[in-house]
């Protein structure tokens, strides 16, 4: 069902993302071409989930954690893909198939955004005490 329209959907929910995030995503930049390619592994492995579609939620929550904004907002990107998905289902059956395997992929998607964002604070905190360090022995 959902290769029958992969690039209407594709397009779709890489639009919805970049509507959700104007002033970081630029329609024509890198991070629009990576969220594009992830978005594409996973509908391309959308049948299958599970860890199929691990590398493609992965590089989604990596690049939404880098964005300045909260998780709720950052997982609404998966919620649009619940709304594209339930236009182009014919059946119930099938509406039923795809909220839960994006259900499932919301929930792997957070967890991934979360160790993210962990990383990169860390990251931060580690910057923010070379910087004190050097500053202290210059000073010293």
């Amino acid at each position: 069902m959902i290769q029958e329209h992969r690039q209407v959907v594709l397009s779709r929910w890489l639009d919805l993302a970049l509507a959700l995030f104007p002033d970081t995503l630029a329609a024509s930049g890198p991070a629009c071409q990576a969220l594009s390619e992830s978005m594409g592994m996973v509908l391309d492995r959308f049948e299958e989930g599970g860890e199929a579609c691990a590398s493609g939620v992965d590089g989604i929550a990596r690049l939404l954690a880098v964005i300045p904004a909260p998780p709720s907002r950052s997982m609404s990107v998966f919620t649009g893909l619940r709304e594209l998905l339930d236009a182009v289902a014919p059946l119930q059956a099938d509406r039923s198939f795809c909220r839960e395997r994006i259900d499932a992929m919301t929930m792997a998607a957070f967890d991934r955004f979360m160790e993210h964002r962990e990383t990169i604070y860390k990251m931060k905190v580690e910057e923010a005490r070379r910087s004190m360090h050097m500053l202290l022995r210059r000073a010293g």
